[in-house]
């Protein structure tokens, strides 16, 4: 993945399962999403990224479909695929991380009433610092 990528491609439901959202739906809408942000982490990249219109599932379909799925997704990448050479106590932690490794740090929208933009910031929650601090000190390890 590379900083400055962007993603230009509709989505819509999915037609063979209906819980999915798809790049290939028979009724898409626009989606955008822009990889601002990249960070090698040995076979894993942490990456930031900004969408320009909210789909449902729009990061996880744009990332599955760039062949960059998130951890923790198994609607879309399966908790089984792991990147290649992940072994011991990496493997067991990524398969066994509980949720989506996905975080929006800062939302804007305007407000439909009065117009106003607001702005909502989160930090990162300590699940994702733990999982983040340990494939940090793997990807050292590995070098």
């Amino acid at each position: 993945v590379q900083a400055g990528r962007r993603i230009d491609l509709p989505i819509g439901r999915s037609r063979a399962a209906r819980q999915r959202m798809s790049t290939r739906a028979s009724r898409p809408r626009a989606a955008i999403t822009e990889i601002v942000r990249a960070e090698s982490l040995d076979g894993l990249t942490l990456t930031g990224v900004m969408i320009f219109t909210g789909r449902t599932h729009q990061i996880r379909v744009h990332m599955a479909h760039a062949r960059y799925p998130l951890i923790g997704d198994p609607l879309y990448s399966g908790r089984a695929k792991l990147p290649p050479g992940a072994a011991g106590p990496l493997k067991e932690i990524l398969r066994e991380f509980p949720r989506q490794a996905l975080h929006a740090r800062k939302l804007s929208f305007v407000h439909p009433v009065s117009g106003e933009t607001l702005t909502f910031q989160a930090d990162l929650p300590d699940d994702l610092l733990m999982l983040l601090d340990y494939l940090r000190e793997d990807s050292e390890t590995m070098r």
